[in-house]
């Protein structure tokens, strides 16, 4: 399964909303800003493991553009044969 299918969740930190119970997001289409309602209970947890994952994946996202440049790079220096 690719982290790519959780882009629309994670490319953008989630922060406390308007009240005890909301949490504010931005679309990803186009950095609308929303709110979703929770739990008063669950709204900070909620952030803080939605903020840890959206690190990760944008440090995984930075290690791929990495590994597309490094193909890239070798490219020029080991061509590939006709055949």
């Amino acid at each position: 399964m690719s982290i790519d299918r959780y882009g629309a969740l994670l490319h953008a930190p989630w922060e406390r909303g308007s009240e005890s119970n909301r949490i504010s997001c931005l679309w990803a289409e186009d950095s609308n800003e929303f709110e979703i309602i929770v739990p008063d209970q669950l709204r900070d947890l909620l952030i803080y493991m939605q903020n840890e994952l959206s690190i990760k994946y944008t440090e995984l996202n930075a290690a791929k553009r990495k590994v597309v440049s490094l193909e890239s790079e070798s490219k020029r220096f080991f061509p590939r044969e006709s055949k």
